[in-house]
C-alpha cells in the first residue's frame, strides 16, 4: 500500500489514466508509460498512438494539480531501464501505480513489477469482482446485483 508522508512517484499506463482514486495526496512526479507499440508483433497505427498521447495528455491537464512533474510518454519497454535514474531525479521515496493485469504495458514494466520496485494498488471493485471473472460473461452476470448491493450502488428501496 502506499504510504502517506512520502515523496510519492506515479506510474500511469494507457489502462489506467483516472489517478484521482489512487492519490491520497498530490504525487511528486508521474511517469507517463505508453505501452501501445505492444499491442501487436506488427506496426502499430499512428492513429492508434496518437490516440494514447492524446488520452494521456488529457489525463496530465485534467489532474495537473496532482501529478506533480509529468513526463512526456515513454515506451513501457523502456521503463525498467530508467525507472532508478527518474526516482533519483525527483527524490522519490516510493512509486506507486493501478495493478496492471495483464497487456503490453504490463509486459513492458514486467521486470520492475517482478522485483517490487512499483507498489501495485488494485481497485476495492476490482478485488472483488475479478475472481468471478473466470467463466465467460454470462456465469459474471449474475454476479453483478451482488457486487452492486456489496459496492452500496444499489437504489434504496
Amino acid at each position: 500500500a502506499r504510504a502517506p508522508g512520502k515523496r510519492t512517484g506515479l506510474i500511469l499506463t494507457e489502462d489506467d489514466l483516472s489517478p484521482g482514486w489512487l492519490l491520497g495526496e498530490p504525487a511528486a512526479a508521474t511517469l507517463m508509460v505508453d505501452g501501445s507499440s505492444g499491442r501487436s508483433p506488427l506496426a502499430v497505427s499512428e492513429t492508434v498512438s496518437a490516440f494514447t498521447r492524446a488520452a494521456m495528455a488529457d489525463t496530465a491537464d485534467r489532474h495537473r494539480d496532482s501529478l506533480g512533474a509529468v513526463s512526456d510518454p515513454v515506451a513501457a519497454a523502456d521503463v525498467p531501464g530508467m525507472l532508478d535514474d527518474w526516482a533519483r531525479t525527483h527524490d522519490l521515496d516510493q512509486i506507486v501505480m493501478a495493478y496492471a493485469p495483464t497487456g503490453p504495458a504490463r509486459d513492458g514494466l514486467g521486470p520492475i513489477l517482478d522485483r517490487r520496485q512499483v507498489t501495485q494498488i488494485m481497485r476495492p471493485y476490482d478485488r472483488m469482482c475479478w475472481p468471478a471473472a473466470t467463466a465467460g460473461y454470462f456465469k459474471f452476470k449474475k454476479k453483478i446485483p451482488d457486487f452492486i448491493r456489496d459496492l452500496g450502488l444499489a437504489k434504496a428501496a
